[in-house]
């Protein structure tokens, strides 16, 4: 159980990063068009930004919004996870306590 929750928070933690990839390369895939229509330096003839300032708006809201995700998700995350670490000490101490197992077997 623990092996799948460590890879379900692996794959998460890669999501942001993937995401930021998926940015930049759509970024550069219609980098005309985003100079030419949504750049603020756009009216600027003697400007070199082509959308740069675009891109590191897109990926500062990125970052934003991911930090809050990355924040909910390992909330809940200790949501889930505490029951179960809990249950785990009860059942080993039950264990331990229980004197049918604790005694030892002699044959008769």
């Amino acid at each position: 159980m623990r092996r799948g929750l460590a890879l379900v928070f692996f794959f998460i933690l890669l999501l942001n990063p993937l995401f930021q990839l998926y940015v930049i390369l759509d970024w550069n895939v219609n980098r005309a068009q985003i100079a030419k229509e949504l750049c603020i330096n756009r009216f600027k003839k003697d400007s070199d930004c082509n959308g740069k300032c675009q891109l590191g708006l897109r990926l500062k809201a990125l970052d934003q919004h991911s930090d809050f995700r990355l924040q909910e998700i390992f909330k809940h995350a200790q949501e889930l996870i505490l029951p179960f670490e809990s249950l785990t000490l009860l059942f080993s101490v039950t264990q331990i306590n229980n004197p049918v197992i604790t005694r030892p077997i002699t044959p008769q």
